[in-house]
């Protein structure tokens, strides 16, 4: 399987390439989808990578455009901000996600790039400079539907990462 190299990306990006970050970018590539900094965390204990540096390293890697930030409706994501992150590599483009309302599962959506939405086209062709797109529907997941979803009250609550891929 081809994947991204993180350590010619932190160089290409004009980041230090630490051993630390080179094996945090690593896990993120590998990642299979959403993920948050409490995942990232958990997965890297042996780095020695505090929350709050791995915070600061999530936010220079998105102002760089090696990661995109995810917002996730209903206060889900990294330290309650709302927000869960993905990578942004050729092996991963842009595409929208669908948060589960009661579960806060987030659920990539195969979909056209968000570029080709006929809204970005629009805006476009009246001026606009379109920089992101990000789009993330929200309503109930195949399994929370399935067990009667009209219930507002959230299920207990597991990270993203173990979240996502349960329908």
């Amino acid at each position: 399987m081809e994947r991204c190299d993180p350590l010619a990306l932190l160089k290409q990006r004009g980041l230090r390439a630490t051993p630390q970050r080179v094996a945090l970018l690593s896990w993120i590539l590998l990642s299979p989808g959403p993920f948050t900094a409490g995942d990232l965390e958990t997965a890297c204990p042996s780095l020695g990578a505090d929350a709050a540096t791995v915070y600061r390293f999530l936010h220079r890697l998105a102002a760089v455009g090696l990661i995109r930030e995810i917002p996730c409706p209903g206060g889900e994501g990294t330290f309650g901000t709302g927000r869960a992150f993905e990578k942004a590599c050729p092996h991963n483009p842009p595409h929208s996600h669908f948060s589960c309302r009661r579960c806060g599962g987030l659920f990539c959506v195969a979909d056209p790039p968000p570029a080709e939405d006929p809204a970005v086209r629009s805006l476009k062709r009246r001026g606009f400079v379109v920089e992101g797109v990000l789009t993330t529907l929200t309503g109930l997941c195949p399994r929370c539907a399935a067990s009667g979803g009209d219930a507002v009250e959230p299920v207990p609550e597991a990270p993203v990462s173990e979240r996502r891929n349960h329908p």
